[in-house]
């Protein structure tokens, strides 16, 4: 019997072992396919999803892991979170619920307060008494108050809450009053309907922002966020995300007045249901 050419032998197996490991890439290949995408970034609508509520409560045994790891991480900090004492300050005569405040910058016992359904109330002695000072205006829901860096007479209301849902109210836009709240001036803005801030530049008052949240019900391109650099006389909008996305709060860097922060919140409602949340909120 002839034996076989140890070349074509050696030709045969290496033939043979290129075929299996081919094989063996071509059935791995759609595993590390897979794998690959399972390690890519998830995008803004997985970190939405993530966020948003099931209904279901939060597990009382993951609560209290979560505050025991907390205050594991900042027991050398617990001075810095000590309570301070609170003592009830009104007003208790308000339609609604409190959403906003301002304080006097040359007196700290002086300070102006909004409500949701219920305009504005003044006390000048800390709280010991409150008296009502916009309700003279056609409408009452107030959702920003902001006061002048430097004048105790001027101050700047933003109607309409924008912490939206079902109960909240629309208003017309934002007023100011230059005599301490004996009258106000009408500055615009009617087609915002909620106003979330309202922010000052400290070095220059003319300069002001505003953040609207726009309707709950209709999408719109009124919702954003606007600055006036003459007092509030003039408005551009600066800032427009979606139809359906407003901004509900906004900062200005104390470091850098050119820096500014805007809080936009998308949120929605439908005979059907209530969306509070969504790809476009974020901090821009």
């Amino acid at each position: 019997m002839r034996r076989p050419d140890p070349l074509m032998v050696q030709g045969f197996l290496v033939l043979a072992a290129s075929l299996l490991a081919t094989a063996c890439a071509i059935r791995q290949a759609p595993a590390i396919e897979a794998d690959r995408e399972a390690r890519q970034l998830p995008n803004d609508s997985w970190f939405m999803k993530q966020r948003l509520s099931s209904g279901d409560p939060i597990p009382r045994r993951a609560l209290e892991l979560a505050r025991n790891d907390w205050r594991g991480k900042n027991a050398g900090r617990a001075s810095a979170f000590a309570p301070g004492s609170w003592t009830p300050a009104g007003p208790t005569n308000i339609g609604g619920r409190l959403t906003a405040l301002a304080v006097d910058p040359n007196d700290p016992s002086h300070v102006w307060a909004g409500a949701a359904a219920g305009g504005v109330f003044e006390t000048a002695n800390g709280g010991a008494t409150w008296v009502p000072i916009f309700d003279g205006q056609p409408l009452l829901p107030v959702g920003a108050i902001a006061a002048h860096p430097t004048d105790s007479d001027i101050v700047y209301v933003g109607t309409g809450e924008a912490n939206g849902a079902g109960y909240s109210y629309d208003g017309d836009g934002v007023y100011r009053t230059i005599d301490g709240g004996v009258s106000w001036q009408h500055l615009g803005l009617d087609d915002t309907r909620r106003i979330g801030r309202i922010a000052i530049d400290p070095g220059d008052p003319q300069r002001i922002f505003v953040a609207a949240a726009g309707n709950v019900y209709t999408p719109d391109r009124e919702r954003g966020v606007y600055r006036s650099v003459d007092g509030g006389a003039t408005w551009t909008q600066v800032l427009f995300v979606a139809p359906t996305a407003g901004a509900i709060d906004i900062a200005i860097s104390p470091l850098n007045p050119t820096r500014i922060f805007a809080a936009i919140w998308e949120h929605y409602g439908t005979p059907e249901e209530w969306v509070a949340g969504g790809t476009n909120s974020g901090i821009w």
